[in-house]
């Protein structure tokens, strides 16, 4: 059984330890900008401290967020809360073997079967995705100890939801999107002269991922669209475009382009649909009975965490504290320099 003794060293997950002391040697090289070599121990230790990220927004605008410390914490706590809940799993007889993982691997795989392929497009390797597997299984196993859920409820919620297993209604298209009357007139004239709808957006679209995406609407779901573009898609054929639509709200004028319509569906209620809502059910029901994350913080005041990355140490040190109760030093001198002033100004 595992002790309560953390130590994040070479032993500890892959990813920390990228955090920690980098891939291979401090000095290799990650890229070469002119001439100019940036090294991989220069990559880990501003991607520790990294304090924003790029988000995308539902329209596919692309804002920079503020993260809470850093990235590299950030992640620094992710792997410590899986550390502790595989702990905590092994303390309860639940905690996956490897039989376990791989039989989970093989329902990932047919529930989707690009699942694999695509966190190798993401940077994982098939360890990394056998460890994943791994910790959600246990975090799962978890909540829903000693939740049964039987065939029987499981149709009785298929029969009493019908809608949720509907395929949704889905629009292809692509889009445009400009701030003046004359870049408008400029796109009709394009689009009235036979030039293709994305060499079109390409040349004029104001949307900075324009060629990125291929001129592409990164919403497909017709539900999600606002109703007034519901009924102007539901009213243009396939292979046609729209009006041009005004959004006063961000100062544009947007067209689209329809490519597909596929109406809405119903699924087809098979055997691995049937585990997923089994699954789901058990998850509603122990979530209601099992307060998992009290679980972690109780085990993590028992436990000793040791940082050794001189980065990460003093995030991790005052977060430790504020978790466990312990009074903040910093806080307390503030709050101290606080109280002198308050003492200095009374008459």
């Amino acid at each position: 059984m595992r002790g309560t003794l953390i130590r994040l060293t070479a032993a500890a997950p892959l990813a920390l330890v990228l955090f920690a002391v980098g891939c291979g040697k401090k000095d290799s090289s990650l890229v070469t900008v002119n001439g100019k070599q940036v090294s991989m121990d220069e990559y880990h230790r501003y991607l520790a401290l990294k304090p924003t990220v790029n988000l995308i927004q539902p329209n596919g605008a692309i804002v920079r967020g503020q993260v809470m410390g850093s990235l590299g914490f950030q992640a620094l706590e992710d792997l410590i809360r899986r550390e502790l809940i595989l702990q905590i799993a092994q303390e309860d007889g639940v905690l996956p073997t490897q039989q376990d993982i791989e039989k989970e691997l093989e329902f990932r795989k047919k529930r989707n079967p690009t699942f694999v392929k695509t966190l190798h497009e993401n940077g994982y390797t098939l360890d990394m995705i056998r460890e994943r597997i791994q910790s959600e299984l246990a975090e799962e196993w978890l909540i829903t100890k000693g939740v049964k859920v039987t065939d029987q409820e499981v149709d009785r919620y298929v029969t009493n939801n019908p809608q949720r297993f509907m395929n949704p209604a889905l629009v292809d298209m692509k889009w445009l999107w400009v701030t003046s009357k004359e870049d408008m007139t400029k796109v009709d004239q394009a689009l009235d002269g036979g030039q293709m709808f994305a060499i079109v957006a390409q040349r004029y679209s104001k949307d900075p991922s324009v060629r990125e995406n291929n001129a592409q609407f990164p919403q497909r779901v017709l539900a999600s669209f606002s109703p007034q573009l519901q009924k102007i898609v539901n009213e243009t054929g396939e292979l046609k475009t729209t009006e041009w639509i005004d959004d006063p709200a961000e100062k544009r004028f947007i067209k689209f382009y329809v490519e597909k319509k596929t109406p809405e569906k119903k699924m087809e209620i098979n055997d691995t649909l049937r585990e997923e809502l089994r699954r789901a059910l058990a998850l509603e029901r122990g979530n209601a009975g099992t307060d998992l994350n009290k679980r972690i913080l109780e085990k993590l005041k028992k436990s000793e965490i040791q940082v050794q990355d001189e980065t990460l140490k003093g995030f991790w040190s005052s977060a430790f504290k504020k978790l466990s109760g312990a009074p903040d030093e910093a806080s307390e001198e503030e709050n101290q320099t606080e109280a002198n002033q308050e003492a200095a100004d009374a008459p």
